[in-house]
C-alpha cells in the first residue's frame, strides 16, 4: 500500500512538472526568425570573428536584423554572399566581396627626411612629423599592415610598399585599420571601377589625366619585366569589356 502511494505521488509530481513546463514554455517562448538559420547555413562556420561578431550565429542575426551586409562573412566566397542575399531578398550586387588595394606607388622612391632610430612600426613613425619619407602619401614600409593580415594576403614588395594578393584577400579591413597614412583601402570591384579622376587620389599624373584612369606606371613596369599577362589585366581592370591580344614578334616587345 505504501509503494502504491509512492507511485501515485511520483505520477502526480510528474504531471505537475509537465503542466508547469508547458506553461513556462508559452510564457518564456522566444521567437527566432527562420531566416537566421538559413543565413548561418551559407556561412563558412569558421567562427573566426573576422566579421566583427562573436561567431557565425551572431553574424547571421546581424544580417537578418539589417545591421550587417550579406557579405559580412569574410571567409565565405561570393557565392555564399549571393545565397545570403537571396534569403534576405536583396540585390545580389550588394553582396559583392570587398578587397584590399594599395593606393600608394611611393615606397622606396621617396627620399628620406631623416634617419629614424625608434620602434620599427608605421604607427610609431607616423607620429614623428608624419613619417621619415618626403612623399606625403608614400608608404612607410615597416609592414604594420602585413602583420595585421591574418590571411597571408599581404607582403612587402621589392620597392618598399605592400603588395596585395587578391586571391587570398577576404576584405576583412585589418590592414586599412592599422595603416596610419590611409594607404590601404577596402573596396569592391564596382567601387574601384566607378571611382574616377579624383584630385586627391594617390596616383601618377599620367594615370590622373588618362580618360580611363589606367595604371600606366604599373603597365609599363609589367611590360619591362616580361609580365605581359599582368599588363593586359592592368588594362582590363579599367576596361573589363574590351578584348586584347598579345602579339609576340622576334626581337620586339609584345604589342597590344
Amino acid at each position: 500500500m505504501l509503494s502504491l502511494s509512492a507511485v501515485l505521488f511520483m505520477l502526480g509530481l510528474g504531471a505537475l512538472c509537465g503542466v508547469v513546463l508547458s506553461a513556462a514554455s508559452k510564457i518564456f517562448y522566444v521567437y527566432e526568425d527562420p531566416r537566421i538559420a538559413e543565413v548561418e547555413f551559407f556561412m563558412a562556420g569558421a567562427n573566426c570573428g573576422g566579421c566583427g561578431y562573436a561567431g557565425c550565429s551572431a553574424a547571421a542575426v546581424a544580417v537578418v536584423a539589417g545591421e550587417a551586409p550579406p557579405s559580412a562573412c569574410i571567409v565565405a566566397d561570393a557565392e555564399a554572399a549571393n545565397n545570403i542575399a537571396a534569403v534576405m531578398g536583396v540585390d545580389p550586387g550588394t553582396a559583392e566581396p570587398l578587397l584590399s588595394y594599395n593606393t600608394c606607388m611611393g615606397g622606396d622612391r621617396a627620399p628620406d627626411k631623416y634617419y629614424y632610430m625608434g620602434i620599427n612600426s608605421c604607427q610609431a613613425l607616423a607620429t614623428l612629423y608624419g613619417g621619415k619619407r618626403e612623399c606625403p602619401v608614400g608608404c612607410l614600409g615597416l609592414g604594420d599592415c602585413v602583420r595585421a593580415c591574418a590571411f597571408d594576403a599581404l607582403k612587402m614588395g621589392p620597392h618598399g610598399y605592400p603588395v596585395v594578393d587578391e586571391i587570398k584577400c577576404v576584405g576583412c579591413g585589418a590592414c586599412e585599420k592599422v595603416c596610419p597614412k590611409d594607404i590601404m583601402e577596402i573596396k569592391t570591384m564596382s567601387q574601384k571601377l566607378l571611382h574616377l579622376n579624383q584630385y586627391d587620389d594617390r596616383i601618377a599624373p599620367c594615370q590622373q589625366t588618362c580618360p580611363a584612369e589606367i595604371d600606366i606606371p604599373r603597365y609599363i613596369y609589367q611590360i619591362k619585366n616580361g609580365d605581359y599577362e599582368g599588363a593586359v589585366n592592368t588594362i582590363r581592370e579599367r576596361n573589363p569589356t574590351k578584348s586584347f591580344a598579345v602579339i609576340l614578334r622576334p626581337g620586339l616587345s609584345p604589342s597590344l
